[in-house]
Formats: C-alpha cells, structure tokens, sequence
C-alpha cells in the first residue's frame, strides 16, 4: 500500500513521520499533512508497513522497533539509513561524530585521544578535565554544567588509548567519507597536517563542532507544521526546550610523537 515504503532519495526521508492507517486516512484532506508529503525533505511511513515486501531501511527501522505510530524520526547526517527519534537525535548523531572522529584518529597512527573540555554553547556551560591519575579523566574542580551536558559527557569516551603503529591512510579517507567527517573544517586540517610528508603532526589539540551536522537535521523536522490531530505539539516543544549544542576540545598523540 501507499506508504509502506521509504523513498530511495535519501533527501526525501530525512524527517519521517510514522502513522498509523486511521491516522493517514483521517488526515488525507488535512492541509498541514497534505504540506508534509509536497516537502522534499519529509516523508510519511504507514506504521504497519509489511516488512517481507519493504525496502531494506523500512525493515531495518521494523526491527529496531522504531516503526511506532506517532514516531517522528530524523535521519543521521552521517549514515544513509540510520534514523532517530527527534528528541533523542541531537546526542545520538553527536555520539555518533565523536566516535567517529576517535577512530580516524586511530587510522591516522594516534596513540591516545584525550578531552580536555566539552562544552554546550546552548547553555553556555562546560566541563573541564585534567589528568585523573589512574582514574582516567576527571571533571576539573570548579567546572560547572547542566544536568544533561553531565548526562551527554557520561556517554563518552573521554580517554582513549591505542596501542600505536603506522598511519592506515586509505582506511582514514575510507572512513572519513563514510561517516561524513569530510564536511567538518578542523577534521580536514587534521588530515592534511599529519598527511604532510616533509613534517609530519606527531601531537594536535583541536576542536570540534559536534552538533552542527545533526542540528540541521532536528531544526528542518521542528520547522514542519504538523496537523493538530496528531498530538505532537508536545514532543515537538520538549525537543527545543531540551537544546544543546556540543563542542569537544581534544589532545591527539601519535605512536611516532
């Protein structure tokens, strides 16, 4: 049936509201929902889509339990396929940058990656940390944040140690195109500065914006009018009052430094 399956643009499902049948039929002579289906970057997804005859990331979404009617899922900015209820996007997809950004750090020869401060410019709140003796990372003294800047750094691995060895450039290209990491400015500094032949980076302190991408994504679903019936004013509104945005400034030490 109509809706059962996500189009194959990705651009055209990067917001996607999941409905039920009653809910679809009842809102076809809605003005808002009828704006929804003629927006190029929105989709709607019947609830009860079979997933014997869906295309693959319809049944993915079935099995990871996210085809619930009444979802409002956005895209990861990152992997073609990979989605998230709205109000749990914004960290998902910045956890997701993060780990990201560690591991081609490891492709590139890093030895450790370190934080020393995460920030959340929303609030205007972050936490600093120093050297935790055998504990690992600690928050500073006198570091001051929010509850859920706390509860976003919990999430993250903030020391990380390898064991060292030779740079795996095609695998760093490889994984910077894959996970996106190629549209951030001080990632492709970062390549360029330890690619350099004649002088080659052996430590780097940087940061990174790791909410701007996903950001974008979130700000396009909240910008949707959404029909009255849907009961989604609620979420919608808990999503923009629970606003962050994260930076990380970080330590890279390479297995030749």
């Amino acid at each position: 049936m109509k809706y059962s399956n996500l189009p194959e643009r990705r651009g055209q499902r990067r917001v996607v509201f999941v409905l039920s049948q009653a809910e679809i039929e009842s809102l076809e002579s809605d003005p808002d929902f009828r704006n929804i289906l003629q927006r190029e970057d929105a989709t709607v997804l019947y609830a009860g889509s079979d997933v014997g005859l869906a295309d693959p990331i319809t049944a993915r979404l079935e099995r990871q339990g996210l085809l619930q009617a009444g979802t409002v899922l956005v895209a990861s900015p990152y992997r073609d396929g990979d989605y998230a209820v709205l109000g749990e996007a914004l960290d998902r997809f910045s956890l997701e940058k993060w780990s990201s950004a560690y591991l081609l750090c490891q492709r590139l020869g890093a030895r450790s990656v370190s934080i020393r401060v995460l920030e959340d410019e929303e609030s205007k709140t972050r936490c600093e940390f120093t050297a935790g003796g055998g504990r690992g990372l600690v928050k500073a003294k006198g570091s001051v944040a929010t509850a859920k800047l706390d509860k976003f750094a919990a999430q993250m691995d903030f020391n990380v140690e390898f064991a060292g060895g030779p740079m795996d450039l095609p695998r760093a290209r490889e994984l910077l195109e894959s996970s996106g990491l190629e549209a951030d400015p001080a990632i492709r500094t970062l390549i360029e500065a330890r690619t350099h032949s004649g002088n080659q980076l052996t430590r780097w302190s940087l940061t990174i914006d790791l909410s701007r991408e996903a950001q974008r994504t979130v700000d396009a679903a909240l910008s949707i009018a959404v029909p009255t019936a849907l009961n989604l004013s609620a979420q919608f509104q808990q999503t923009r009052d629970l606003r962050a945005h994260y930076k990380v400034t970080f330590d890279v030490l390479f297995s030749d430094g």
